[in-house]
């Protein structure tokens, strides 16, 4: 999905992408270049999900997010031994602990993951009934934290489109403003209190 940055504020993080993951990047970078060069692609975890393969007593298929998928594969590159959360952080470049923690949850909540002594390791015993596996849902506290972090993002791209119009226009009345605001930002859904 490709969405335009104007409308659709994204966090775009500093992501150290997995090898298999940073191959796939570059060929749809490559393929959409080859008929857009005007536009930059910007990758956001926050809105991706993965389909990963994993053979343990059978062949599994898991459905995550990117970032579980990230946390997932730095397994690879630590050869499967137990790892701390330092070090996850430091390998995979999440800088936000909590985001860390919750996508975490949803590794450990389908026994992929266990937790060891403060380590964190894959669980190599791995057996589940079902071959399609999906993480649980994110908790209430988790979603009030994501809401958060959407309500944030979009405040920025208000502000930058405010910079944008009043950049374009010099001079306008508060009203002609918020009128402009609200008419670019009509894609958004925000809540506009007028004193």
């Amino acid at each position: 999905m490709i969405l335009n940055c104007e409308f659709w504020s994204l966090k775009i993080d500093k992501i150290n992408w997995p090898e298999v993951l940073e191959k796939s990047i570059m060929q749809i970078t490559k393929f959409y270049n080859s008929f857009n060069s005007k536009k930059v692609l910007k990758f956001s975890c926050y809105k991706s999900s993965c389909e990963i393969e994993g053979k343990f007593d059978k062949l599994y298929t898991f459905n995550f997010n990117a970032l579980q998928t990230v946390i997932l594969l730095t397994f690879n590159d630590f050869r499967y031994r137990d790892v701390s959360l330092k070090e996850i952080m430091t390998k995979t470049g999440i800088t936000d602990e909590k985001d860390l923690l919750a996508n975490l949850a949803g590794l450990f909540s389908c026994n992929l993951l266990l937790q060891k002594d403060g380590l964190v390791a894959l669980n190599k015993n791995y057996m589940n009934h079902s071959l399609t596996v999906k993480p649980a849902e994110v908790t209430n506290e988790e979603k009030f934290i994501k809401k958060e972090k959407i309500e944030d993002d979009r405040s920025y791209a208000i502000e930058a489109t405010i910079v944008r119009i009043m950049k374009a226009d010099n001079r306008l009345t508060h009203n002609e403003l918020i009128r402009k605001v609200i008419t670019k930002m009509e894609n958004y859904k925000i809540q506009v209190e007028v004193n």
